[in-house]
Formats: structure tokens, C-alpha cells, sequence
């Protein structure tokens, strides 16, 4: 759980494990299928008189890759999803609602918990020799834990910022190419709604 920028005696610890498992199938020789999760971790600290707890992730992914049709088409799908806690921002030490930490010119604040998932499409074409065309497609929708959002970033500017902070950002990519001889044309587009 954040500290929420209160004064606590700081608990500093310098390593932490992370890992990485996975697990991959071959159901037949053109199809790969894959599982794994991981976890990373950034210290703890204190800085500007405000301790900040260590920003962990927990990150789980799935996916399959194909090559289908004599090899003309390969095709790999992937979904995901991380979940992050005491995401470590950087801010002015007057936006934190911390008296000790106002004249400070920057601090570092656990700024929420958070979840992003989405997936990956792409593909890859290749009707005949000599003309190559891929077709790719990104979601990806981040959002922070509303019970966690620093305290400091509650009321800022006279109003309530969480709906501001916690709108819930979601992306997408769709990006398109055909390479013929000696020419490529490329197009993307990334959506925000």
C-alpha cells in the first residue's frame, strides 16, 4: 500500500527479487503458444522530507504465433495485463499538501496504484515473392486505482483532480505496410478517445 506521503520513519530496503516465468507449447510446427508472467521493483525512499514506498509490478502475458498457409501469412496475437503499485512520480514539493516539503523543488510522491491490459495483433502477408504487406493492431487501456491516488493530488488548484487524474486512458495503434521491390509505404494511426 502507498505511504500517501505520511511521516514515517523510512523503511529503506535496497534489493528485492524479481523473476520471470514462462511456459511455451508447440501444438504443432507452425503454431507457438505462450504464457508468462513476471514482476519487477524500484526501491523505496525519501526525498524532500516525504517517503515514498517501492513501486512494484506484476505483469502476466499470453499470446500464440502462427504461420499459416505454406508461411504466406504470419500472424501473432497477444493479450496482457500489469498491475503497478505506488507508481513513484516525480512533483513539485508545494503540490503535495505537505507543509515540509513545499520549499522543496521536487519530490517524490507514490502517486497510485494502477492496471494497463490490452493486446497486440500483427501480421504479416506475403502473397507471392517480392511483396510483403503487414497489418497491425495495439489496445492498450491504463487506469488508476481510484482508493490509492496520492493525497496531495486529491485537491489541487481549488477543485477535485482524481476524476481528472483517473479518467482511465485508453490507446490504440493500427498501423498498416506493403514493401513491393524497392519501395515501402507505411501507415499509422493511434487513436486516444
Amino acid at each position: 500500500a502507498p505511504s500517501l506521503g505520511r511521516f514515517t520513519p523510512v523503511n529503506y530496503r535496497d534489493s528485492r527479487p524479481s523473476y520471470l516465468i514462462g511456459l511455451n507449447y508447440n501444438p504443432t510446427d507452425n503454431i507457438f503458444l505462450y504464457a508468462k508472467y513476471s514482476t519487477g521493483y524500484i526501491s523505496g525512499g525519501q526525498l524532500g522530507t516525504v517517503a515514498f514506498a517501492p513501486e512494484t509490478a506484476k505483469s502476466y502475458e499470453a499470446g500464440i504465433k502462427a504461420d499459416l498457409f505454406d508461411r504466406h501469412l504470419r500472424s501473432n496475437l497477444s493479450v496482457f495485463r500489469a498491475d503497478y503499485g505506488s507508481i513513484q512520480q516525480t512533483t513539485l514539493g508545494s503540490l503535495t499538501g505537505i507543509p515540509t516539503a513545499a520549499t522543496f523543488g521536487s519530490v517524490i510522491v507514490p502517486s497510485a496504484d494502477a492496471t494497463a491490459k490490452g493486446f497486440e495483433w500483427e501480421n504479416t502477408i506475403v502473397p507471392f515473392e517480392g511483396l510483403t504487406l503487414t497489418a497491425n493492431l495495439g489496445y492498450t487501456h491504463f487506469k488508476f486505482d481510484d482508493s490509492t491516488v496520492f493525497s496531495g493530488f486529491l485537491f489541487q488548484g481549488g477543485h477535485d483532480s482524481v476524476e481528472t487524474v483517473n479518467v482511465g486512458r485508453a490507446n490504440a495503434t493500427v498501423h498498416g505496410a506493403f514493401q513491393c521491390s524497392q519501395m515501402t509505404v507505411n501507415a499509422l494511426r493511434e487513436f486516444s478517445p
